[in-house]
């Protein structure tokens, strides 16, 4: 009972830390297992689920559902990324509008239309 509870506490911790982090992918993966939390897995369970339960309710304020993150947004990106033309400016790889966008923030005297073409 003793180590069940110790596990409770550990649990704490580490969804604290994995909120911290933004490491949504192993908050959405962590799961209470009996024979790791004995007597103490419904506190375990529950501990969980109300974790993910605030995350999911930040998330939908914000307008984006973890499903949408973890089921379709990283294919979204990976097919996006390869349509788009990329060039190397000074501050690294960038896409156009990304380039057009920092160039407005940094305030530079650079016409963004005439330097997008002699980037590498």
């Amino acid at each position: 009972a003793i180590f069940g509870r110790l596990r409770v506490e550990c649990l704490k911790r580490r969804l604290k830390k994995l909120v911290a982090a933004r490491n949504w992918k192993d908050l959405h993966t962590t799961q209470a297992r009996p024979l790791e939390y004995g007597l103490w897995q419904r506190r375990a369970c529950k501990l969980l689920a109300l974790r993910k339960a605030e995350v999911k309710s930040r998330s939908l304020q914000l307008g984006v559902s973890l499903d949408y993150v973890f089921g379709k947004l990283e294919n979204i990106y990976k097919e996006k990324a390869q349509q788009a033309e990329w060039r190397v400016d000074a501050w690294g790889p960038t896409t156009q509008s990304g380039f057009l966008v920092r160039v407005r923030n940094c305030g530079d005297a650079v016409d963004p239309e005439s330097a997008w073409p002699t980037l590498s």
